[in-house]
């Protein structure tokens, strides 16, 4: 509880009103009950909820949450027929806004990690119903929002391998091992890495030999 009395006043010496009654409320719930504590936590939430900074930061994050929503619901849209200029702009835009150390910042970092599992999602639905076009430009905007998730690099070399093409096959599977991919079994047993590559285009054991 000293830490979290601690943390109230940094918080609040910071003007961060909003962690400040986040971690009162939280310290209420887990003290309840059990020490006289308890009261100092309620007292300053109190104090806290009626500081017209508060109010202020509160309307703010509450006007943040609006935002975000209705920048989701213009994605969604755009999902179904979203060129690649659209998300090409848009994601450029995302992840230069999500650099800013700010609560907008914070708001399309949490975009970002939406639209990478939205692309994702989308990815995986059409290559497990082998609409590998649609699959294609879904993982390239996958690669795109996320560069630096595995899994992204490795549907990538699926869809490579559909399309017959050993080079990048390799080099998106090298890409994904170096972003940390390490399922050996899900490598070895995927189907498109078996029975294109008949011919010993492909070596596994060399691409796992890279993986830590």
């Amino acid at each position: 509880t000293a830490e979290n009395k601690k943390e109230i006043t940094d918080d609040v010496n910071a003007d961060n009103y909003i962690n400040a009654e986040e971690v009162c409320k939280l310290s209420i719930s887990m003290l309840n009950g059990l020490t006289n504590d308890v009261n100092w936590f309620k007292e300053k939430a109190t104090s806290l909820t009626n500081n017209p900074a508060y109010k202020k930061q509160f309307q703010e994050r509450q006007n943040l949450l609006l935002k975000e929503e209705n920048i989701k619901a213009g994605y969604e849209q755009q999902f179904q027929n979203g060129d690649m200029n659209y998300w090409t702009k848009t994601i450029n835009d995302v992840t230069l806004k999500a650099k800013a150390k700010t609560p907008e910042g914070n708001m399309y970092k949490r975009l970002q990690a939406y639209l990478s599992l939205a692309f994702y999602s989308i990815s995986n639905q059409f290559i497990n119903g082998n609409q590998n076009n649609d699959a294609e430009h879904f993982v390239t905007l996958y690669k795109m929002v996320d560069p630096t998730n595995s899994e992204a690099w490795y549907l990538s070399a699926v869809l490579d391998a559909r399309n017959n093409n050993a080079t990048t096959t390799k080099d998106d599977l090298l890409k994904a091992v170096s972003l940390g991919f390490n399922d050996k079994k899900r490598l070895e047993q995927q189907p498109e890495f078996q029975n294109q590559f008949t011919g010993g285009q492909l070596n596994l054991a060399e691409i796992e030999s890279k993986m830590k």
